[in-house]
């Protein structure tokens, strides 16, 4: 038997019985790799789906938070850091399973946040990769029940190409309509395309300098 599983066990020699370090489960201690492979199955039939679980929801959070590729799950440094039987989730099962759901865990969150709250809309945007891709930033201002300014940041994906009025305006429709937001203001960058949107959009008159609905 490998030592690596005898990390996740403790033998008695007094009784012949190992002692699962996990869930305190008790196995009669026989010799042969027969034991070892009971003892090996044991950790990934009852332990490797939790840990799934639990790593699935911090894997996320990192992309989330740090902003990371998802490439990095499937390097063997990164499954080096993991102790043996871990289930490490792929690339593809991150971007097809677990982030969807819980970007949408997120949204459902700020909809709630949200509700029957007043905001004040901060739309900003950028280009990136040489205009091939606008990416657009918005954040929700509001006086919560406590009388304290709020700032809850909306997700919302990228725009194929540089920014236009009519993409930037269905966009900020699908924000309103998605949130069920009541906006009362909105702050916007220099922009004219986003201007031009936010005008449409919102049926606001656009001040000079700050662009403040």
């Amino acid at each position: 038997m490998s030592f690596s599983i005898w990390n996740h066990f403790t033998k008695d020699s007094s009784s012949r019985k190992v002692t699962c370090n996990l869930c305190s489960s008790s196995f009669g201690y026989t010799r042969g790799s027969l034991f070892g492979a009971n003892l090996k199955h044991h950790l990934e039939s009852d332990h490797g789906e939790d840990r799934f679980v639990d790593i699935d929801d911090e894997i996320s959070r990192l992309v989330s938070v740090d902003s990371s590729t998802q490439r990095f799950v499937d390097r063997p440094e990164f499954h080096a850091l993991f102790p043996p039987f871990t289930r490490i989730p792929t690339r593809h099962h991150l971007m097809r399973n677990v982030m969807p759901s819980r970007v949408e865990s997120l949204r459902q969150n700020i909809r709630e946040r949200l509700t029957d709250q007043r905001v004040s809309l901060c739309i900003d945007q950028w280009t990136i990769k040489g205009g091939r891709m606008t990416l657009s930033c918005f954040n929700a201002n509001f006086i919560n029940e406590k009388g304290e300014l709020e700032n809850l940041h909306i997700p919302v994906s990228p725009l194929d190409g540089r920014p236009a009025a009519d993409k930037l305006r269905s966009q900020i429709d699908d924000v309103i309509e998605k949130y069920q937001l009541e906006v009362v203001a909105v702050v916007s960058d220099s922009s004219s395309s986003l201007r031009n949107a936010v005008k449409d959009t919102l049926f606001i008159q656009m001040q000079q300098g700050h662009n403040t609905l």
